[in-house]
């Protein structure tokens, strides 16, 4: 098992954010994700943001600034993976596949406003096409079936916007450097 790390960007406004959606057709489960992706050999995380936002959505990015660091131990769904990957189920081990992720949330800015006027966005990733689309946290935590990933992300965003602390042993807030105690 290899340990992938991937590279997130919010864009939000006025309590709305930016999310891939996916559909899965075997369970009705939905899915949101950041925009965003893997990190490649050699490459700084706000380089990643920065790239993968323009290769998935064709849009540049203003002021990334990261606001998350997210450890993250899953499972995977073998029927919703197969669905993603456009494979057979049987193509797929029978064990349940583990994953572990490592991932920079960063927060940034669509400097071109007319990313924030259109209610669907489409992009690609890889070869496989999906929408983004703009949803409240509470929408999603309301939404039967919907899961935002990361794990963790929605519990942290939503403390966020509450003021509130939530703090967990993989989900990892990272503080400005006035906020950091001092060394000396």
């Amino acid at each position: 098992m290899n340990i992938r790390i991937s590279c997130l960007c919010l864009f939000e406004q006025a309590g709305r954010y930016l999310f891939q959606e996916t559909i899965y057709a075997s369970s009705g489960r939905i899915m949101y994700r950041p925009i965003g992706g893997t990190m490649e050999y050699g490459e700084q995380s706000v380089d990643t943001v920065v790239r993968e936002v323009q290769e998935e959505i064709g849009a540049m990015i203003g002021q990334p600034t990261l606001r998350y660091i997210i450890e993250n131990h899953y499972e995977t769904n073998r029927q919703e993976v197969a669905e993603m990957n456009g494979v057979m189920v049987e193509e797929l081990p029978e064990q349940p596949q583990h994953g572990h992720d490592l991932a920079f949330i960063y927060e940034g800015t669509l400097p071109d406003q007319q990313w924030y006027e259109r209610e669907v966005i489409e992009g690609i990733e890889g070869e496989v096409t999906y929408r983004s689309v703009w949803k409240t946290l509470e929408e999603i935590e309301h939404q039967q079936h919907a899961l935002l990933v990361p794990n963790g992300l929605l519990e942290l965003l939503l403390a966020d916007t509450k003021g509130e602390h939530y703090r967990s042993f993989v989900h990892h807030r990272v503080q400005s450097s006035h906020s950091m105690p001092s060394l000396g």
